[in-house]
């Protein structure tokens, strides 16, 4: 699903929104883990939006990263701090 379009200003983090697209997995990742179909479609999707926009992996932040709040889960934090290294799947696309 979609949600605001890209041309509209999203609203998934107070006071730092402006430049940033927020993602959304669906899904309570402090007492579940995402899916391997969740997360290889996050990373592709990433990998998507990095290459368009010019987005360098440093700049891949989870909403625990930008503001103090549960968001992402445990569980999905652990993969995106993988998934961002160099032996992840973000990280050694972009790379």
């Amino acid at each position: 699903w979609e949600g605001r379009p890209l041309v509209w200003q999203g609203a998934h983090v107070a006071n730092q929104n402006p430049g940033n697209i927020g993602v959304l997995c669906l899904g309570n990742f402090e007492v579940q883990s995402p899916t391997t179909p969740q997360l290889e479609t996050l990373d592709a999707f990433l990998v998507m939006l990095m290459r368009t926009h010019r987005v360098q992996t440093r700049s891949v932040l989870t909403h625990l990263e930008m503001a103090p709040t549960a968001c992402p889960g445990r569980s999905l934090q652990r993969h995106m701090e993988w998934t961002r290294t160099r032996t992840g799947r973000v990280g050694s696309t972009m790379a």
